[in-house]
């Protein structure tokens, strides 16, 4: 009798299916996790960026002003009075008594930050922006005017006069699932 080792056996052919399949769910396993963690590190190192670069940018621009001029709520009402009151505000946009700034003819003595969200974003940003007095200083002239992207997936603003001289800003932002501790810090202005 002739005998045919040319071949699995049936018994051969299902353990080592089994086996294989142990060792690719266990290697699936493995790096599906392994993304998520990729995945969940970048959205944090992407907000730890955007909160390290609008405080700098905030903070360099507020410590060469003379202060905050103006205060707007997240419903956009002028709130410039409880501001200067001490109270701790959430808002939608701040104006700054800068020293004058000229490009050209025009002559610009304020800046604004406001955080905005167009129709077609899923997050919000913060933009910053040079003010000329003869567009008015209502919110929307004056909001029209920044046209410089600061940071990205903000999710809140806060602001507390600390006294005459200073103010101590507050940021919270958030991507998806990730967040961040809220960001504060305090702020003294050089020319007041």
């Amino acid at each position: 009798m002739r005998v045919n080792n040319k071949g699995f056996t049936l018994i051969e052919l299902l353990l080592s299916i089994g086996l294989i399949s142990v060792i690719v769910t266990a290697l699936f396993t493995f790096f599906i996790s392994n993304f998520r963690n990729f995945d969940r590190n970048e959205g944090s190192i992407t907000l730890q960026q955007n909160a390290r670069s609008s405080i700098e940018l905030m903070t360099e621009k507020i410590i060469e002003s003379k202060g905050i001029f103006k205060v707007w709520d997240e419903n956009k009402v002028d709130v410039t009075e409880n501001y200067n009151n001490g109270e701790e505000i959430s808002i939608s946009a701040f104006v700054l008594d800068t020293l004058e700034y000229k490009v050209k003819t025009n002559v610009y003595d304020k800046s604004v930050f406001f955080i905005t969200k167009a129709p077609t974003e899923d997050y919000k940003k913060i933009e910053f922006g040079w003010v000329k007095d003869n567009h008015g200083l209502g919110y929307s002239q004056t909001t029209n005017q920044a046209n410089m992207e600061v940071a990205y997936y903000i999710e809140n603003i806060k602001i507390k006069k600390l006294n005459s001289n200073g103010v101590t800003i507050t940021l919270d932002f958030k991507k998806d699932k990730n967040s961040t501790k809220p960001l504060d810090t305090n702020i003294y202005f050089r020319n007041e």
